[in-house]
């Protein structure tokens, strides 16, 4: 039998790295409009 590492799965530092960049990539398109009104 063979015992597993302690820590973090890879599988999880990516999940992780592509659910920050989802949410930067749409927060800086979506947050444009937002802020655009006041802008003006």
């Amino acid at each position: 039998m063979v015992k597993e590492k302690e820590g973090l799965h890879w599988a999880w530092i990516v999940l992780g790295t592509c659910f920050v960049n989802l949410f930067i990539n749409y927060s800086i398109r979506l947050g444009y409009g937002v802020v655009l009104p006041e802008m003006i």
